[in-house]
C-alpha cells in the first residue's frame, strides 16, 4: 500500500527546498584566498633547507669514513725496521706504516717530570697520532717498551724505530677495549732514545 503525500508533506521529503533548511549557527564554508605567491616562497624555503641538511648528513658521513690523516696517499711513511730473525741475526726490513692512522698512547714508567709529552710531541712531529699521555701504574720500569693493541705488529715495530727501542722492546698485548694501535711505555733506560738525544 502506497501513502499519499499530502501537499504540506512535499517540501519536508525534499532536503534541498528552501522551506526545510533550518538556521544551525554555521556559516557555510568558504575557501580561503588564494596566496600562491606566499605559499610558493615557503614551499621553496623548506626545500632548500632540506638539501641544506641532506648536503650537511652526506658530508658528516664522508668525513667519518675518511681516514683522520686526510688522503690515504700522502700520509704513507716507509720506515725501516730492524727486527731478529729465528737464527737471532739481525734483519732490516722496509714497512709501510701510514703514520697518521696509528694511534698511540704514550705512558711515563720513568717517574721523570713531562717525559710522555716529550716524547709524544717527538712521535707527532713523525706523523704518528698520539691520543693520549699519562702516567704508567707504576714509576719505576727498567726498560721502554712497545706494547701492540690490535695485532698489527708492524706499527708497533714503526713505533719502536722511530723511538730507538730495539725489537726485544716491541711485545704484543692485544687490548681492543683501549681503542689504540699501540702503547709506548717510557722506562729508566728514556736517556737512550731517540727523542732525547735527537735534540728535539
Amino acid at each position: 500500500m502506497l501513502r499519499k503525500i499530502r501537499p504540506d508533506e512535499e517540501n519536508l521529503s525534499d532536503p534541498t527546498s528552501p522551506a526545510n533548511s533550518e538556521p544551525t549557527g554555521r556559516q557555510p564554508f568558504k575557501p580561503l584566498p588564494s596566496r600562491t605567491g606566499t605559499d610558493k616562497l615557503l614551499n621553496i624555503l623548506i626545500g632548500g633547507l632540506g638539501l641544506i641538511v641532506i648536503a650537511l648528513v652526506i658530508s658528516l658521513i664522508i668525513r667519518l669514513n675518511s681516514s683522520p690523516g686526510g688522503s690515504e696517499g700522502h700520509d704513507g711513511q716507509q720506515m725501516e725496521v730492524t727486527s731478529t730473525d729465528e737464527a737471532g741475526n739481525q734483519v732490516e726490513q722496509n714497512v709501510q706504516v701510514k703514520s697518521k692512522t696509528v694511534r698511540v698512547e704514550v705512558l711515563n714508567g720513568a717517574g721523570v717530570p713531562k717525559l710522555a709529552s716529550r716524547a709524544a710531541d717527538y712521535l707527532r712531529a713523525k706523523g704518528f697520532d698520539v691520543v693520549k699521555t699519562d702516567n704508567a701504574p707504576h714509576g719505576n720500569f727498567k726498560k721502554s717498551v712497545v706494547q701492540d693493541r690490535i695485532g698489527d705488529i708492524d706499527k708497533a715495530r714503526a713505533i719502536a724505530s722511530s723511538l730507538g727501542i730495539g725489537e726485544a722492546g716491541v711485545l704484543q698485548q692485544k687490548n681492543p677495549q683501549l681503542y689504540l694501535d699501540v702503547t709506548v711505555i717510557l722506562g729508566q733506560d728514556y736517556k737512550t732514545l731517540k727523542f732525547m738525544t735527537s735534540g728535539k
